[in-house]
């Protein structure tokens, strides 16, 4: 049955629309105590309407990003019903990602076709997450690339910067990219290389929090650009999907950790031996890891931040590395040459 709770002050259009609502068979709560409301929300949040009026002394829209915040994983909408239009009030509802704002003085039939319009949306929502927990998790990604904005970005163009809050997924289409932090002296430490099929922004995204480090385009990149509530979406609806992300950032978490220990204890040599052969796993172009086919274009600075070293040291390293002909230097290209002793030197 479809249930309606109503909080507010009793007024004489609020229980005029209450009365109708009865007339209309719908299942009718009214709370004038926003704590007996949720409350009662809590017993169950299917097939349900939350509709909200002026409380006295109380601040509508603090309850509306309360419900919102503990029923975030739920289809509930949120209607507001206004004695009078007040366009900031209005803004700041919306912003607080209410469903929609009527006008109690408005005609009835007006105001309960609304509702119904918010029940039938309710039930196709539903319907769509019921359909999309059969599919596959490559089909769930390949559904939501396809609905991804497509972003063409400049070799050094920023992504987006530390400390920022994240309203996208970012998934690499072409190119190769960075993500970076930065001390408190401007030196930069590389923390993550991206490449085509990578995610980025997902543990942020994931954990509702701020950027904690800056991505960058080390050459010319496309990315598709997936909204946030998309990925939420999915991630809700989709157990297969969400027991896949969680596994995802569990081993993202892992490699990091690895990596920070790399660089607090390893040598010199182990720790730009490293680097080279992250790049490789990572922008290796060979199906075969193991392939010693392999060149890549990159900064001096740029490698250098990622094996955590000073760009001085780093040119003498890998000056050391050509002597030995590990590597073949050529300008800003270095070319692996012995990727099995490059191995053997940090194991």
């Amino acid at each position: 049955m479809k249930k309606l709770i109503f909080i507010g002050e009793k007024s004489t259009s609020l229980l005029r629309l209450i009365n109708a609502c009865k007339l209309m068979e719908y299942e009718v709560y009214y709370f004038n105590n926003s704590h007996e409301a949720i409350n009662k929300i809590k017993e169950d949040t299917s097939n349900l309407i939350v509709c909200i009026s002026q409380l006295q002394n109380t601040d509508s829209l603090l309850i509306t990003q309360l419900i919102r915040k503990l029923y975030l994983d739920v289809e509930l909408p949120v209607l507001f019903l206004a004695e009078k239009f007040d366009y900031n009030f209005y803004r700041k509802f919306i912003l607080s990602f209410g469903s929609d704002f009527l006008l109690l003085n408005t005609e009835l039939n007006e105001i309960i076709t609304s509702i119904e319009y918010h029940f039938q949306k309710m039930k196709k929502i539903n319907a769509d997450n019921r359909n999309s927990s059969k599919k596959n998790v490559h089909d769930l990604l390949d559904e939501l690339l396809q609905n991804g904005k497509l972003n063409h970005y400049k070799n050094k163009s920023l992504i987006f910067t530390e400390g920022n809050y994240p309203q996208y997924l970012y998934y690499v289409n072409k190119g190769r990219l960075k993500g970076y932090k930065t001390s408190d002296n401007g030196k930069e430490l590389i923390i993550q290389l991206y490449g085509k099929g990578d995610f980025i922004g997902y543990m942020d995204l994931f954990g509702e929090d701020i950027y904690r480090f800056t991505a960058q385009a080390m050459t010319e990149s496309e990315l598709l650009l997936i909204p946030k509530n998309e990925f939420y979406h999915l991630v809700k609806s989709n157990f297969t999907f969400a027991y896949e992300t969680v596994r995802v950032l569990a081993k993202h978490n892992n490699q990091k950790s690895e990596r920070m220990l790399e660089l607090a204890y390893n040598s010199l040599r182990k720790r730009v031996a490293n680097g080279l052969l992250l790049l490789q796993k990572k922008f290796n172009k060979s199906t075969s890891d193991n392939s010693t086919n392999f060149s890549i274009k990159i900064t001096r600075e740029e490698l250098a931040n990622l094996c955590g070293t000073t760009t001085e040291s780093l040119i003498r390293t890998l000056s050391d590395f050509k002597d030995e002909r590990l590597i073949f230097i050529n300008g800003k290209e270095i070319e692996i040459r012995e990727l099995s002793k490059l191995k053997a030197m940090i194991n």
